[in-house]
């Protein structure tokens, strides 16, 4: 079983058709984390809902203009997106609309072929709670939520769980990192949520460092499993 693998058999286990992955900070391997575990719903052929609460898959930050990864979907992936956001009609099959976002009306449609896609979604927790229901009504069998570091308190206010993914974008050495995502976790904002497990990324901010050494203080420190879903590591205490 690879990391990826092990990180959605630990959603799976929690019986709940929806999950949300929230960064600590811009660069911390969120959108990394996010594609890995699509890829692994895609080799069981599970039929996955996507959306986002910020914004996310765009080639460019739109604060910096640094690049960012993309987003890739399969075939019968069902996004739900703010509708400037929305590809090509030749490549998409539009299934409904509603809610709204920064990005306008949000539109749910179903991928015709594989290809790159930007996400956006509700801003408050009932929207989101809203848009999830309706991917399910849609006929999905997984929801991954993509959250935002700037609206922590809307994706920690359900019974989804949630997987942070934390890196050296967040802070300058790696004990700063481990108990800045323990604060992170424990704060108010993620007080009553259901965290999983942490994902980390050992390169951020022109700063490099050990995987082995990030993803062991980040373990120890906050007591959660945490994986490393690029190096195919993880650490459990």
């Amino acid at each position: 079983m690879s990391i990826a693998e092990e990180l959605f058999e630990r959603w799976e286990a929690q019986g709940t058709p929806s999950l949300i992955v929230v960064g600590t900070a811009k660069n911390v391997g969120k959108t990394t984390t996010v594609t890995a575990l699509l890829q692994v719903a895609g080799a069981r052929k599970l039929r996955i809902g996507l959306t986002s609460i910020g914004r996310d898959g765009e080639a460019f930050d739109a604060v910096d203009e640094a690049p960012k990864p993309r987003i890739f979907v399969e075939p019968g992936t069902v996004i739900a997106a703010g509708r400037a956001l929305v590809p090509h009609p030749r490549s998409i099959e539009i299934l409904d609309e509603h809610e709204r976002s920064a990005l306008g009306p949000i539109v749910f449609y179903r991928t015709n072929i594989p290809q790159y896609v930007e996400i956006s979604g509700a801003p408050t927790a009932r929207g989101m709670r809203s848009v999830i229901e309706r991917l399910m009504q849609l006929g999905v069998d997984r929801v991954i939520v993509d959250g935002a570091i700037d609206r922590v308190a809307v994706v920690a206010t359900g019974s989804d769980p949630l997987i942070v993914a934390t890196g050296m974008a967040l802070a300058p050495t790696v004990e700063a990192v481990a108990e800045a995502t323990r604060r992170f976790i424990a704060g108010d904002r993620l007080r009553s949520a259901r965290v999983l497990a942490c994902t980390t990324c050992p390169v951020g901010e022109g700063r490099s460092v050990d995987a082995h050494v990030l993803g062991e203080a980040v373990a120890r420190t906050t007591g959660l499993p945490c994986y490393d879903v690029q190096a195919g590591l993880r650490w459990i205490h």
